[in-house]
């Protein structure tokens, strides 16, 4: 059990919280800014086409319009490509007419950037080399860099991976040699997708990290939004998803920022992957429509063939397999139309798998030959082409040995001329470094006492602001009086907490709660505070079932953070229940609403032990995204019937602990399984075999998140 002795704490609860936060900011100075997305772009109405156009048609001097094309185009690759199509069409046969070479030559750049967004893109290859006939006398120039970026990208969506590499070794030799550290940057973002392709994720996470340090030094926030997306991905695929987490977040608010519509699309389509990967298939869902109603605003046929496909995908780990059929066909015939092979057998392997599920075989062997034979054919061409890359890397090593030799053996020769300068000035050196070692050392020795002090000061305020947040808490005979034959199984991960648990009674209605607050360690802790105190405030009005505590709660957290204007979507997945007594104080009904966090309960019938597990909404607490005004679900259980009767609330740091043989999650389902074997022993018996087996799971490995399990016999 859970031990809360505050007996030696003589300050009033509104003065830990002061308390607390005063030494948490001044310590650690930390500003918590977590952004899974931010507010939804609007698509643009016709009237702002016209007033583009409009502008355009009022422009006389040539050098301002042919600018005004440049602008207007590469502003609406990233809002609407079909409207990208018209006006770069445009300025193309304009640049034409004005004989302006060089502008007509950089606008086919473009044309072919809307192409390859269209899913057009061995028309995009061939543009592309139209394009270098416009710059082949001036072959060091930011244009080329371009075109055969664009080329090696075209080369690699179609899987011709040898000369999607030279294009890109071709553009990163002209940067380099030009200094274009822009040039450089997409350069290396496009080679670390090729890594990827060959599931080298660590080499291209490696690659996009360098990326990243060329674009910041000029400030390009798209190439780093990208970059951010594509680290994002590589680390899902490492299984890596907190870090995963981490730089998606990154990038969609760079892509909002930038009003970066297409990058929206994939940073939706990543996202809606790590939440299938993670078991949270609501939230996956989510974002695989977000994603598809993105790319068609975009109207990027490429990116909604891979809309539709992601969302049938979902659908299937629902086991929607019905809704999911015209989905999947949706994206077989529009990969088919763009000649995105890749896209169309994932489409074709997913259709069998729906088909099968249905228990329609016919239609499912048909997908399942179609994809056997697409697939030989693709492996056969690609076991070709990666060998023949494998070549080009192996040689490239090889030469890059040769040239380390020749420059190891000029640097021998010219380490035996400093030998003797060394030798000379070695003992002058060694005198003055004598004199200036021993007053170093002084030095060390009196940073290294500051240094420990500070360090001893800031554990022991962050132990002191540990029990100042577990002084919040219930105590333990005050939970045990309100609820009696109850447990408590509570491990934060860092020395303070974002999960809490909190109770309260008023009448015949006895309150339990129990939550997880964005982040863990100092940010989880700050929102646990708030989390707390407005539950407080909210249980004195006339709010009384959970439903109308959660959506008041939500409410109040939004307004709390000021997140209509910060567009901060930090928040708390909580469970709330309402045990309803009778005048003999026996609970004869239990009512319950979750913000993401749900309930499982079991009890005895006909000395048969049943299970009734109540989802929570997906809807969590506060955040910008998650906005509404729909009130949660109040959901009613009579227990007046039921025998044996245990409760367990939980957040699901639990379920999601890595262990094991195979370093996996514990699950949410082997989780229930567990609760319903321990539910017939005594409640002490119980959390000691949940925190043992919390233990052997764990073995050797960090703990991932702060865990938090309340089970109690009514």
């Amino acid at each position: 059990m859970l031990a809360n002795n505050n007996k030696d704490l003589f300050i009033s609860k509104g003065q830990y919280i002061k308390l607390f936060f005063v030494i948490v900011f001044l310590l650690l100075k930390i500003s918590v800014k977590s952004s899974y997305a931010s507010e939804l772009l609007q698509e643009r109405p016709k009237s702002y086409y016209d007033s583009l156009k409009n502008t355009l048609n009022q422009t006389e001097i040539d050098s301002v319009k042919i600018k005004l094309y440049f602008q207007t185009v590469e502003k609406l690759i990233k809002e609407n490509i079909d409207a990208a199509a018209v006006f770069v069409e445009e300025g193309i046969e304009f640049a034409k007419e004005i004989d302006n070479k060089e502008a007509t030559g950089k606008l086919i750049i473009l044309k072919s950037r809307v192409l390859y967004n269209q899913g057009k893109t061995l028309k995009a290859i061939t543009l592309s080399q139209e394009a270098l006939t416009y710059f082949g006398t001036q072959l060091y120039t930011r244009e080329t860099i371009e075109i055969y970026r664009q080329l090696g990208e075209a080369f690699e969506r179609i899987g011709n991976f040898e000369d999607a590499l030279r294009s890109w070794q071709k553009a990163l030799e002209i940067a380099k040699r030009t200094n274009d550290i822009k040039g450089i940057g997409r350069v290396l973002s496009s080679i670390a997708t090729l890594h990827t392709k060959l599931n080298k994720f660590d080499k291209a996470i490696n690659y996009e990290k360098e990326s990243v340090e060329y674009n910041e030094r000029i400030e390009d926030e798209t190439g780093i939004a990208i970059s951010m997306n594509n680290i994002g991905s590589n680390y899902k695929s490492l299984g890596n998803y907190d870090s995963a987490l981490y730089y998606l977040n990154k990038s969609v608010v760079l892509h909002n920022e930038l009003n970066d519509k297409l990058g929206l699309v994939y940073n939706y389509a990543t996202f809606g992957e790590v939440y299938q990967e993670l078991g949270r298939l609501d939230s996956a869902l989510f974002f695989a429509k977000k994603s598809l109603e993105t790319a068609k605003e975009v109207n990027a046929p490429f990116d909604i063939a891979y809309g539709y496909n992601d969302l049938g995908r979902v659908l299937i780990a629902m086991e929607e397999y019905t809704e999911a059929i015209p989905v999947l066909n949706k994206a077989n015939n529009m990969a088919m139309e763009v000649g995105a092979s890749e896209v169309q057998q994932l489409a074709i392997k997913n259709l069998y798998t729906a088909y099968a599920k249905t228990g329609k075989y016919d239609s499912a062997f048909k997908y399942i030959n179609k994809y056997v034979s697409e697939k030989e054919e693709f492996w056969l061409q690609e076991a070709h082409r990666i060998e023949e890359l494998n070549k080009y890397f192996y040689n490239e090593r090889q030469q890059h040995e040769i040239e380390k030799l020749t420059l190891e053996e000029k640097r021998k020769s010219a380490r035996q001329r400093l030998i003797t300068f060394i030798v000379v000035v070695g003992i002058i050196i060694a005198l003055v470094v004598l004199v200036l070692t021993y007053k170093n050392l002084d030095e060390k020795r009196r940073l290294s006492s500051e240094l420990q002090s500070k360090n001893e000061a800031l554990n022991s305020s962050l132990n002191y602001a540990s029990r100042i947040q577990r002084a919040m808490l219930p105590m333990q005979d005050q939970f045990e009086l309100l609820i009696p034959n109850s447990f408590i199984f509570y491990r934060p991960r860092d020395i303070v907490s974002g999960d809490f648990y909190w109770v309260h009674k008023r009448k015949d209605i006895t309150y339990i709660a129990v939550a997880d607050c964005t982040g863990h360690g100092v940010p989880g802790a700050f929102m646990s505070m708030i989390g707390m105190e407005k539950l407080k405030e909210i249980i004195h009005s006339n709010a009384s079932t959970p439903s109308e505590i959660l959506t008041k709660l939500h409410k109040g957290v939004f307004q709390a953070l000021n997140q209509e204007e910060t567009h901060n979507t930090d928040g708390m997945d909580i469970s709330l229940c309402a045990l309803m007594h009778d005048e003999n104080n026996k609970v004869k009904e239990i009512q319950f609403a979750g913000a993401v966090n749900s309930l499982y309960i079991t009890h005895e019938k006909n000395n048969v032990t049943e299970e009734m597990f109540i989802r929570g909404d997906r809807v969590p607490i506060g955040g910008v995204l998650f906005e509404t005004n729909k009130p949660y679900t109040n959901h009613v259980v009579d227990v007046s019937k039921m025998d044996s009767l245990t409760i367990y609330m939980y957040t699901d740091g639990y379920q999601d602990q890595f262990g094991g043989s195979k370093s996996k999650k514990f699950m949410s389902k082997k989780f229930r399984t567990m609760l319903n074997e321990i539910s017939g022993l005594k409640i002490d018996e119980q959390l000691k075999t949940l925190s043992k087996r919390f233990d052997s799971w764990k073995g050797k490995q960090d703990q991932t998140d702060d865990v938090l399990v309340i089970g109690f016999k009514v």
